[in-house]
Parts: C-alpha cells; sequence; structure tokens
C-alpha cells in the first residue's frame, strides 16, 4: 500500500462511538477498493452506541402500515436477543463471540456512515428472520450514489480473518444471496438504489476483526485479497474494512 493511496484528510475520531481511524486507502481494479480501520479506545461507548442503535425503531414508522406489521414481530424479537448480548459485555472489555462479530458489523457500518457518508440500514437480523447460522450478509449501507453495499463480518479473537469475510461474501453473490435480500431491501431502501441492484451496480464490504499484527500491513493484505476474491464478479466497488481492539 504506497503513502500517495492514503487519503490523509478524513475525520480521526468518533468520539460518540469511541472510534479512531486510519487514513482511508485506495486500489484500482476491475472495480474501486477502499480500504480502512477503526481502533476501538473506548469499548463501553462502542457497546453505549451499538445499543441506542439496536433499540432505535424509528425506520419501521416511516414505513406503509402493512410492512411495518411484517418487520414488527420479527424486529421485537431480534432486537431483544441482540441486547442481551451487548450488555453481556466482559468487565475487562474484552471482545469474544457473537458480542465480538456484532462489534465488526456495527463498527464497519458506522464506518461508512462516518467516513464515507453513507446510508446505515438497521443490520439484517433486525428486519430478516434467520438463525444464528450465517445464511446470507450481515449488514447494508447504501452510498451517496444510491447504489446498496452488502457487508460481511467476521471475527475470531486470536486471528485477522479478512480471508473467510472476502470468500464467504464471494460465494453469497455466486449464489445470489444478495438478490435473496431484494424482496425485503425494497421497502428500506429507494428506487434507485434497487434499480441499480439490478443492473448489478453495487458495491461489497468485507469487515473483518485485526487481533495482531501491523494493521497497515494487515489492511494491505486484505485489500489484496479481496481484490482477488471478487475479480470477475459484478461488483461496482469494494470496502475492506478492519476494527481492532
Amino acid at each position: 500500500m504506497d503513502d500517495d493511496s492514503a487519503d490523509n484528510g478524513c475525520p480521526s475520531e468518533d468520539k460518540v462511538w469511541g472510534l479512531k481511524f486510519s487514513e482511508i486507502y485506495t486500489e484500482e481494479d476491475e472495480f474501486k477498493v477502499y480500504g480502512c480501520f477503526a481502533s476501538i479506545h473506548d469499548l463501553k461507548a462502542t457497546a453505549l452506541a451499538i445499543s441506542a442503535t439496536i433499540t432505535d425503531t424509528s425506520w419501521m414508522y416511516r414505513l406503509d402500515h402493512s410492512v411495518r406489521m411484517q418487520f414488527k414481530n420479527t424486529a421485537e424479537r431480534t432486537i431483544s436477543s441482540l441486547l442481551q448480548l451487548v450488555e453481556g459485555v466482559d468487565k475487562d472489555e474484552r471482545l469474544s463471540g457473537e458480542f465480538g462479530e456484532l462489534v465488526v458489523s456495527f463498527g464497519s457500518s458506522r464506518v461508512l456512515s462516518f467516513l464515507f457518508g453513507h446510508t446505515t440500514i438497521p443490520i439484517s437480523e433486525i428486519w430478516k428472520s434467520r438463525s444464528r447460522q450465517n445464511d446470507s450478509f450481515d449488514f447494508h449501507t447504501v452510498c451517496d450514489a444510491d447504489k446498496i453495499n452488502f457487508g460481511e463480518a467476521k471475527f475470531e479473537s486470536r486471528a485477522n480473518p479478512y480471508r473467510v469475510a472476502a470468500q464467504q461474501a464471494s460465494r453469497f453473490l455466486k449464489e445470489d444471496k444478495h438478490r435473496h435480500d431484494r424482496v425485503y431491501l425494497r421497502d428500506l431502501i429507494s428506487a434507485q438504489a434497487i434499480a441499480n441492484l439490478d443492473s448489478d451496480d453495487f458495491g461489497v464490504v468485507v469487515a473483518f476483526s485485526i487481533r495482531r499484527g501491523n494493521p497497515e500491513r494487515v489492511l494491505a493484505n486484505a485489500m489484496t485479497r479481496s481484490i482477488e476474491a471478487f475479480r470477475s464478479q459484478s461488483v461496482s466497488m469494494v470496502y475492506v474494512l478492519g476494527v481492532r481492539h
């Protein structure tokens, strides 16, 4: 990753979420690749922000009544279980298990909102009934060009699982999992974003925990791996986001 590929003009800290950001790095291939990592310097603030995001159901009240009722039951069940995960954060502020994966999902979504100006969509478990086994993308955002981005998040306590995240996201695209989400997303995003999706104009987010090694080097390797994973697939851009603590 060359120094001239970094954008040093990005905000360096989000105090509300307890996050500090690296520079934004870019690469060009068949698609544009953006890379960045966020460091958690206040896990309690991050957990509090995640709880507030989970319990914010204002998005439902912008929907038609019948659509709102469709989402309501699933959302209520899932919100309760997710809050239990967040409230169970260790007193010594360690990341682990399902809470760690939540932090990677929400933290990466926050990076896209805070640094890139994306609109965030509630995490998919809130609006789509699913098992705890991972069967589709974890989170979604929409950029200012009305292009939806499908995010896959991976957490490991002793590794940097960017390969797993990139490979799984690539597999989901091959299995048309992004198109399976369309039936839900059409009620949550603009008609133009749906039209762009139908025209194969969308992005992917590879989100992962950084648990060891030099984070800049880890990010550079993750960007290279992601380029390999999505080459010859119909993506317009790829965001590679690491979350470290």
